[in-house]
């Protein structure tokens, strides 16, 4: 049942907010880890800053993409 809510959900919503929520699970996950005492050496600090740099390049433009549609 869970799966056939997630594909009724899943079909309205844009392919961009579908995109951000399938990001963040591996992310919380991530962040649980670290709480809960995994190690964490630099190259996975590394991964996880060049990640959300993209996810803030992604957001960047589409803030940019509604400026200018808000603006014409």
């Amino acid at each position: 049942m869970p799966l056939v809510l997630f594909a009724w959900a899943a079909r309205r919503l844009p392919l961009s907010a579908m995109g951000f929520m399938q990001f963040l699970a591996p992310s919380m996950t991530f962040v649980l880890g670290v709480v809960q005492g995994e190690p964490l050496g630099w190259a996975k600090i590394t991964a996880f800053a060049f990640i959300w740099a993209g996810a803030g390049v992604f957001a960047y433009g589409l803030w940019r993409a509604s400026r200018r549609l808000a603006a014409v």
